[in-house]
């Protein structure tokens, strides 16, 4: 083959390779990030000049980020998870992963409540601060904030969990003046400090009740109800009513807060006016989450029980005629005065913050 033969096919061969790297990279620009690609400029540089090769850099991080997975090495992984969302900044899967490994596996590590704490505020702040305008509230990375405040923040998944309460609502407290009990939110400053949508907080407390949004689980069912407005695949949809209806529930055992800041008490009892929103909450999940009835009828039972005890007998009857007719067994057939004969006696929860 002539020199200028060579030549034209060399040209040809870079002009065919930069067309694809062309259509590559257009995959895998981000598509729904907004200005988060102007913001960030790792994200410009990875769009601009990598080209196509992100593709192939992208899979050999991803492989490394697996291992180090694996082996347990979650600082490194912190790292190589950034690589990764400056090079896909839409993918919500990196993002949950990074999140993930800083609030539940590297926040263990640590030797003061203080560190794990920070650990855990930043899985937090990198999925509402970083993910969320990042893939356009896509409704995966919603449901894993909700995952996170539910479980980690608001539930027992962790032997620091009443640290991490008490933590977050101080931290709220701080930016709504102290005293802000449910009815009488401070939308605007919470939507400022917290990322939240003050029309959506509205709609959330028209069709749930006032919720105290001080609360890890009042954060949890905002994301969950916002994933489910971002008309979710069906898998996700589901796991964001289990959310809403998982969060009314400990709302209603344990939502109603009184806080003194200067005596260092927190006080957690029943939020007995979220009952009808709890309810509601059940019923929506009912048609399409598999565990929905099992889960209603351990609320109903306990919620009966509970109502007995405080002697609210209008709203326990009404209960278990639910319990009964959907759900019914020996105890229920024996009628309601046997089945709270021995009411459940729920003691409010009293964190100490000093």
């Amino acid at each position: 083959m002539s020199a200028a033969w060579k030549t034209t096919a060399a040209l040809a061969a870079s002009a065919c390779l930069l067309a694809a790297a062309g259509v590559v990279n257009h995959r895998l620009s981000p598509g729904t990030s907004g200005d988060y690609a102007v913001a960030r400029p790792s994200v410009h540089f990875a769009t601009v000049f990598l080209g196509g090769f992100r593709g192939l850099i992208t899979d050999g991080l991803w492989i490394r980020a697996a291992m180090l997975q694996e082996q347990g090495r979650f600082l490194e992984l912190i790292q190589l998870a950034d690589w990764i969302t400056a090079l896909e900044p839409d993918f919500p899967q990196v993002w949950a992963l990074q999140a993930w490994n800083m609030a539940y596996n590297i926040s263990v590590l640590m030797p003061d409540d203080d560190s794990r704490w920070q650990w855990v505020r930043n899985g937090l702040h990198l999925l509402r601060d970083r993910a969320i305008p990042a893939t356009g509230t896509d409704p995966a990375i919603c449901l894993e904030l909700s995952l996170l405040f539910q479980y980690k923040i608001g539930g027992p998944s962790d032997d620091r969990a009443d640290l991490y309460r008490q933590r977050w609502i101080t931290s709220v407290m701080q930016v709504t003046g102290h005293k802000d009990p449910p009815g009488q939110a401070d939308h605007a400053a919470l939507q400022a400090a917290l990322r939240m949508d003050a029309p959506r907080m509205r709609q959330i407390e028209q069709i749930y009740g006032n919720v105290d949004w001080r609360l890890p689980e009042s954060q949890a069912l905002y994301w969950a109800f916002t994933g489910l407005s971002r008309a979710p695949a069906p898998g996700t949809a589901v796991l964001c009513r289990r959310m809403i209806y998982q969060s009314m529930a400990a709302l209603f055992e344990g939502g109603a807060l009184s806080a003194e800041p200067e005596a260092g008490v927190m006080v957690f009892a029943t939020a007995f006016d979220l009952l009808p929103g709890t309810l509601r909450a059940f019923e929506e999940a009912l048609p399409t989450d598999p565990v929905a009835a099992d889960g209603f009828a351990v609320f109903l039972r306990r919620a009966v029980r509970q109502l007995a005890c405080f002697q609210r007998e209008e709203e326990a009857e009404a209960c278990f005629k639910i319990l009964h007719q959907r759900f019914p067994d020996a105890e229920t057939r024996a009628g309601f005065a046997a089945f709270t004969r021995h009411p459940l006696p729920l003691i409010p929860k009293i964190i100490t913050t000093r």
